[in-house]
């Protein structure tokens, strides 16, 4: 994955959220940094911190279905 992907991703979720970046971060239980970083393209989320983004995007219904499926797309296939 692209980090320009990795930075559409966070702040397209964020965005639909209508969350700061110091919100998302508390809410991901991540420093504000992270966010900030990962926005910037600096940096990558870990794959705990992908999860926990899929589970706020599945809150968003039909809205965040497409944030979903590209977090789907970074963390693979999931191992039962």
């Amino acid at each position: 994955m692209k980090n320009q992907d990795t930075k559409r991703i966070v702040l397209t979720l964020r965005v639909a959220l209508r969350m700061s970046q110091r919100a998302l971060a508390a809410r991901l239980g991540v420093y504000h940094t992270s966010v900030v970083g990962w926005e910037t393209g600096r940096h990558r989320p870990s794959r705990l911190a992908w999860s926990a983004m899929r589970l706020l995007a599945e809150t968003l219904g039909d809205d965040g279905a497409k944030t979903v499926a590209a977090i789907n797309e970074v963390l693979g296939p999931e191992v039962e």
